[in-house]
């Protein structure tokens, strides 16, 4: 019996490493992990857009975030790639949206891993927030 894509869930939860990995970043809407050391606080979707705030996000982000900005999840956390024939990409999904070879994003508990495989270039990205920075 064939798969039906659209049956087939865009995540995977992993039980002994405590993560989910995404192979398919087109949700309706993100699904974001927090990310935190008790002052500093950040939160990143499973296409690598999120912010960052320092003790309240009402009164102290660092970076710009739009709650209602459905379905764009943006702006994030982002590493831009150009390769030699000057293709731009990056390891998350956004904002780029360049087809690569290979995508996943894995949240976890305190990080965010993003990977992608592009010709012979593999990059990851990985968002954390250092625990002794107060």
């Amino acid at each position: 019996m064939k798969e039906n894509s659209i049956d087939k869930l865009p995540y995977l939860f992993h039980d002994d490493r405590r993560e989910i990995r995404f192979d398919r970043f087109d949700l309706p809407a993100p699904w974001i992990n927090y990310l935190s050391n008790g002052r500093m606080h950040a939160f990143v979707s499973q296409a690598g857009g999120g912010m960052t705030w320092w003790l309240s996000p009402m009164m102290f982000r660092l970076t710009r975030y739009r709650f209602y900005n459905m379905p764009i999840d943006s702006p994030g956390f982002y590493v831009f790639i150009r390769m030699e024939d000057c293709t731009v990409w990056s390891p998350a999904f956004r904002p780029c949206e360049t087809p690569v070879d290979f995508r996943e994003a894995a949240h976890a508990p305190g990080f965010s891993t993003f990977t992608a495989k592009k010709s012979s270039l593999t990059a990851t990205l990985k968002l954390f927030m250092a625990q002794d920075y107060v």
